[in-house]
């Protein structure tokens, strides 16, 4: 565990929507879980949604699919626990309890910042980590 974070979990990725949403099983049922404070480029977006899905969408999906599909990860929470879609809201972390995923495709360079109150937990953190892959040239950075 990772301090005092009150994390929920496991739960077992079926399948990675995009580069900042996947589906897990609760009480049986299909559940969507978007990463709290990042925002990949689209990639799974409907014609109608007024966003292009891009190449890079794309890659940063692919890059999530090979980080946790298939994969146990933990939950934990900010203020806002669903968004107005009906998905879960978390930070998400791998099965050592320890790695976040939003700081490794931040640390990487494949998604960005995207800061929505109430849940600003990380922000800092995550500018942080962002401003550093940028500066190294990671990911999309290049």
């Amino acid at each position: 565990m990772r301090g005092d974070v009150e994390l929920n979990g496991p739960y077992r990725v079926e399948r990675v929507v995009d580069g900042d949403t996947f589906v897990i099983k609760i009480d049986g049922k299909d559940t969507k879980v978007r990463l709290i404070g990042v925002d990949a480029p689209e990639s799974a977006a409907p014609a109608d949604y007024g966003k292009e899905n891009t190449k890079e969408g794309k890659i940063a999906s692919a890059y999530l699919e090979k980080l946790i599909n298939g994969r146990n990860v933990y939950l934990e929470y900010d203020l806002n626990y669903m968004d107005q879609y009906g998905r879960i809201l978390a930070y998400v972390y791998m099965s050592d309890q320890k790695t976040m995923v939003q700081e490794t495709l931040l640390s990487e360079g494949y998604v960005q910042v995207m800061t929505v109150q109430p849940n600003i937990k990380y922000a800092e953190r995550f500018t942080e980590l962002q401003k550093k892959a940028r500066q190294e040239g990671k990911g999309f950075w290049k």
